[in-house]
């Protein structure tokens, strides 16, 4: 059995990935989760990342937006939570998001946030906004104190 599995958000999942924005997005309230979960464009899709007991370790919106010759899946929301420095479920998540984009038609993904490279967490519910609170590309595991040597 797979330990994850990325599948469209159900309205069961909206308040544990909440918990997973509020981490990276602290100013956005529940109220404003809420709100963007019941009412964005039909054409911004929620993903969540799910442990096989259903837990939430990952979120994820994005939209197909036309770029230079062609399509790009544009990662409006990334949010992972990573015990370890393995970084699987950002891995899984990326995946996930790579073959849609390729069945969608899309080139490349892209986030709106600076720089190259992989997926980061961050939040933007709006399609004209930047990222709230910034971005990181650090897991939980590297959050942690590192015990003195």
């Amino acid at each position: 059995m797979p330990l994850f599995s990325v599948t469209e958000m159900q309205p069961r999942d909206a308040a544990e990935a909440y918990l997973l924005v509020r981490i990276v997005a602290p100013a956005v309230s529940p109220e404003r989760w809420a709100d963007f979960v019941t009412t964005r464009p039909a054409g911004m899709p929620l993903l969540v990342l799910q442990t096989c007991d259903g837990g939430v370790f990952g979120v994820a919106s994005y939209r197909i937006v036309a770029h230079g010759d062609g399509r790009v899946m544009l990662v409006d929301t990334f949010v992972t939570l990573e015990v370890s420095a393995a970084g699987r479920g950002r891995r899984h998540l990326t995946a996930a998001l790579e073959q849609r984009a390729a069945e969608l038609g899309a080139h490349a993904l892209v986030q709106p946030i600076p720089g190259d490279g992989p997926l980061r967490n961050h939040v933007a519910l709006d399609a004209d906004t930047a990222p709230i609170g910034g971005w990181t590309a650090h897991t939980a595991a590297d959050l942690q104190p590192r015990a003195a040597h």
